[in-house]
């Protein structure tokens, strides 16, 4: 169902019922997903949140029960989202995530991960992350909740995607600044070299 209406100060794209919510493969609650211009939010039986556009990020849909990989296995055709940061729709129930391991346990006791050993395995500093998958009862919504989902996380860039010092060592060199022989700043295209 899509929504256009303003509730509070935010803009709502798009409103589902009926939608199955996963945490991996663990069927965790059936509600409602409303899409607003600020954030996801999910209105279930059991669980209530909100996501932030800046914690997403990767959306998806999937209709491939294997998702090209025979290994996961996820019957139904749904919205997949990759969500960085705190399980907020938890309620304090322990990770599933099969992320395993964050580290490997050397002789000594000592646990070497991250940067120290030089591999890839996330530190205790780095956000842990989760996948999300929501099956609306109407598949045909997909599409329009993957597309409300594009349209809505533009307009909320992820602060640490940016930064005031990125272009720092950037100069920008002012226009007409060329040196040449007619001596106004424009290239004379008959005298032009590439030496």
């Amino acid at each position: 169902m899509t929504v256009d209406a303003v509730v509070g100060s935010t803009s709502v794209c798009f409103v589902t019922d009926n939608v199955s919510f996963y945490e991996e493969t663990r069927l965790l609650d059936k509600g409602k997903l409303t899409i607003t211009e600020s954030s996801i939010s999910w209105n279930g039986e059991k669980l209530q949140f909100s996501l932030a556009y800046p914690n997403i990020c990767l959306h998806a849909v999937s209709r491939d029960p294997y998702g090209g990989d025979e290994n996961v296995k996820f019957p139904h055709p749904h919205l997949l989202l990759m969500v960085d940061g705190e399980r907020v729709w938890s309620n304090g129930e322990p990770s599933i995530s099969g992320e395993g391991d964050t580290g490997m346990e050397i002789d000594g006791g000592e646990d070497v991960s991250g940067e120290e050993n030089g591999t890839d395995f996330p530190t205790d500093e780095e956000k842990a992350s989760f996948v999300l998958r929501f099956v609306p009862s109407d598949q045909n919504d997909l599409d329009s909740l993957y597309d409300a989902i594009a349209e809505c996380q533009a307009l909320n860039p992820d602060p640490e995607d940016f930064s005031e010092n990125e272009f720092e060592d950037v100069q920008e060199e002012p226009e007409g600044d060329v040196n040449n022989e007619n001596g106004n700043g424009d290239i004379d295209p008959e005298n032009f070299t590439d030496d």
